[in-house]
């Protein structure tokens, strides 16, 4: 069982799923929280100097990445040296940290292109 939060959310995944939570610093009630297998949000997009509070439990990497991806304005990639790794399990817990900073420390990088908005019909 993975426990996670991150500013005012929080979750508990069953079995052997793992988590993430992030929060805005200054607005913890900003925030969201995920169980691996469940499809990641893509509401609220953070700017990469956004002060942020991460939890990730027991996420592969590939899901971590994900997970990022969802809220980060910028398109998160996996770089080819990590292509090995993407299944193993990683555990991160940081507050008040950019959200550049959160990326690097997950050894992923981003585009440093804006995600383009989707034109809805």
């Amino acid at each position: 069982m993975s426990k996670c939060g991150a500013g005012n959310c929080e979750c508990e995944c069953g079995g052997s799923k793992g988590c993430g939570c992030w929060a805005s610093s200054d607005d913890p009630d900003t925030c969201e929280c995920h169980c691996y297998g469940a499809a990641f949000g893509g509401g609220q997009l953070l700017p990469v100097n956004a002060l942020v509070d991460v939890t990730i439990s027991g996420l592969p990497l590939l899901d971590a990445a994900k997970f990022i991806n969802s809220f980060h304005s910028e398109q998160v990639l996996v770089p080819t040296d990590l292509l090995s790794k993407l299944n193993k399990r990683v555990h991160l817990k940081v507050k008040r940290k950019r959200l550049s900073d959160v990326v690097r420390r997950l050894g992923l990088v981003t585009s440093g292109h804006r995600k383009k908005k989707t034109k809805r019909k």
